[in-house]
């Protein structure tokens, strides 16, 4: 016998055309739907339950913790690899090498340095070098943009189609309609 009837006692005997299984359900949705009023009536919304696999949210965080976790193992397997194999053929890693003896000369520098320096100041040495070219190159990229910039501006054909051709314009545009300019 079903819950449903040990729950009402008003009904005894259900007709005979009515099954059980159609009575449950007509309860179930019959208590949900009191439980749906009941929370409209306090002025709650009416969550219903979605699986885990089916929320994109907790998905999301699944799938970020299994990248986490693939690139941690992954990190894993390189670094322990990596010191195997130095192991293996008796090569030391860290900066030590950094106080030991050079043995090169470095063309140009901005700072004193002979072969019998250590490798760090070879490095700030090269550091030092890089940093000068680069100032270098910026302050001659800046003169030459400007100059290019400002005889474009010139209502001179020869300058205006040395311009254009520098600048990776099409040469012959502005040259050539310099008629409408005057």
């Amino acid at each position: 016998m079903s819950l449903f009837f040990l729950k009402t006692p008003f009904i005894t005997n259900p007709p005979h055309n009515i099954t059980y299984s159609f009575i449950d359900k007509w309860l179930k949705q019959f208590v949900f739907h009191q439980k749906a009023k009941d929370r409209i009536m306090q002025n709650t919304p009416l969550k219903e339950k979605t699986p885990f696999w089916l929320d994109p949210d907790k998905r999301a965080i699944l799938y970020q913790a299994c990248t986490f976790l693939m690139v941690g193992l992954l990190a894993y397997y390189l670094i322990s690899n990596t010191i195997v194999n130095l192991e293996k053929q008796s090569i030391s890693s860290g900066f030590g090498f950094l106080t030991r003896e050079a043995a090169f000369e470095i063309g140009e520098s901005t700072i004193a340095y002979s072969a019998a320096d250590t490798y760090g100041r070879a490095l700030l040495v090269g550091a030092l070098n890089t940093l000068k070219v680069s100032f270098i190159g910026i302050v001659l990229s800046l003169i030459i943009g400007v100059l290019i910039g400002v005889a474009r501006l010139s209502s001179n054909w020869l300058f205006l189609f040395f311009c254009n051709c520098f600048s990776g314009m099409h040469c012959f545009t502005k040259a050539f309609h310099l008629q409408d300019r005057r």
